[in-house]
């Protein structure tokens, strides 16, 4: 036997594998880091008793980790001071290698750093990626840990193309891996283009940051919708002067929306929108990161609103405990681009409640979604895992009955979200088509 599978077979609690048992799982976990499939593929499947549940999910985690660790990639280097810093580069695909600077302040607290994703400006790309550094080390956010990468390339300047996405996910499922790291304080800030990358990252990747925190952007809200961020802090920063794009007059819109958002929904939409008085184009950025850097990430919600829209095309296949397991009826060449589904879990009755609609992204009318597959992922942290769950969707019951634990849940909810806070033992498949 060699040392991978020796290494996945040493488990003899509740998740113990055959050899060619572990083989699959080995191989599933190599072809979903090289292709990104994570739904029907072969897979190890085996029931679970609650009082197992830990221990198998130990036992997954320590195979990924190791399937991660045999994977060919560039890595994250070494931890250094800010200050000594050097640059680093990640080669992207059908794009130009990423440099980045990645380096610490202070020291690591015992849970890891939080982790800043700063990214810059448009302008000459030394330049911006120069001043990014420098106000990266001037930031009163100690101890923190810094990833700022410099665009890949002057001509398509924009860091939510899908190049630029497939790193960001790379750094999402590496710094789940990394101790030094804490998984629930990673934030997106940038200034300019960079608040605009921030804003639209942070919508569409909200499940993974405890935070976002744009400066003198203003990104319309059709590219950033405002429900992503139930769970996730949000804090914008512009000029009251900075009227160029109507960034003043998109940054008011944005206020009046998650104040709303604020009142209806108590506690969920935490936020922070300011005009800066006086200000134009160029504002005080000291201000979002000891802001952000007091909040974090909310990992398993009993209450959810994801808009699934597409960014440069693409879109998510999971966010929260929600994963499409096939595509519903949006199209991205429409105006019918996006769809929203929102659930909320009551405690008392251990039932779910969600609303799943297509969203017309210019009037937001909503319509029927008529196809596709939907898996909500459940765990002990969502539901009574003894008890009888209740699915409602769209008003109409889908399910009612106990929740099975099954290996296979685990093992595919790792490979989709790389985190080890989201290893669902139990999910509820939802066939859009039969409602």
């Amino acid at each position: 036997m060699n040392r991978q599978l020796l290494l996945f077979c040493i488990f003899i609690g509740a998740f113990t594998l055959s050899k060619a048992q572990t083989q699959d799982l080995s191989e599933y976990f190599l072809r979903s880091l090289q292709t990104s499939e994570v739904y029907g593929n072969k897979i190890p499947k085996k029931n679970i008793k609650i009082k197992d549940l830990e221990d198998s999910r130990k036992s997954v985690w320590s195979a990924w980790k190791e399937a991660n660790s045999n994977f060919q990639e560039i890595k994250l280097p070494a931890i250094l001071p800010l200050s000594d810093s050097i640059a680093y580069e990640w080669p992207l695909v059908d794009e130009d290698p990423m440099p980045f600077y990645y380096g610490s302040k202070g020291k690591k607290p015992a849970n890891g750093y939080p982790l800043f994703i700063n990214i810059h400006g448009s302008g000459p790309k030394e330049k911006e990626w120069a001043a990014t550094i420098a106000w990266s080390k001037i930031y009163a956010d100690a101890p923190s840990l810094y990833y700022i990468p410099r665009i890949p390339n002057e001509k398509r300047y924009r860091w939510w193309f899908i190049p630029e996405q497939k790193a960001w996910e790379k750094l999402f499922r590496l710094a789940f891996l990394n101790d030094d790291i804490n998984p629930n304080k990673m934030y997106f800030v940038g200034i300019s283009e960079g608040g605009y990358g921030s804003q639209r990252l942070g919508a569409f990747y909200a499940d993974y940051l405890a935070g976002a925190g744009p400066m003198a952007g203003g990104e319309p809200l059709v590219n950033t919708p405002p429900l992503n961020f139930r769970n996730t802090a949000f804090n914008l920063q512009t000029g009251e002067k900075d009227f160029m794009f109507d960034r003043n007059k998109i940054t008011k819109q944005v206020k009046t929306i998650f104040d709303s958002l604020s009142n209806a929904y108590p506690g969920k939409f935490i936020h922070q929108v300011d005009l800066q008085k006086g200000k134009g184009h160029a504002i005080d950025y000291t201000l979002t990161t000891p802001w952000l850097i007091q909040h974090t990430r909310i990992t398993n919600p009993r209450e959810v609103s994801w808009v699934n829209f597409p960014m440069h095309d693409r879109y998510r296949t999971g966010f929260y405990n929600l994963a499409i397991k096939e595509h519903v009826n949006i199209d991205k060449t429409t105006d019918i681009d996006r769809a929203l589904f929102e659930f909320a879990i009551d405690s008392t009755t251990n039932s779910i409640r969600m609303n799943a609609n297509t969203l017309n992204k210019i009037t937001n009318e909503k319509g029927a979604i008529t196809k596709g597959k939907l898996l909500f992922y459940l765990d002990e942290n969502l539901v009574d895992l003894n008890k009888k769950v209740t699915l409602y969707v769209n008003e109409k019951k889908v399910f009612s009955g106990k929740v099975k634990l099954d290996s296979k849940n685990i093992i595919e909810s790792c490979a989709l979200f790389y985190d080890s806070n989201r290893l669902y033992p139990a999910s509820i498949e939802i066939d859009f088509s039969k409602l």
